[in-house]
């Protein structure tokens, strides 16, 4: 099992449903990462 992998696709589905809900949250995560 690819644990890094599935966590990379859920990490992503999170960053781009955040930043349609909220602009101001895609500045967030990428201060985060």
């Amino acid at each position: 099992m690819h644990l890094s992998g599935a966590f990379g696709f859920e990490h992503g589905v999170l960053t781009l449903t955040l930043a349609k809900l909220e602009p101001q949250s895609k500045a967030v995560t990428l201060s985060i990462e």
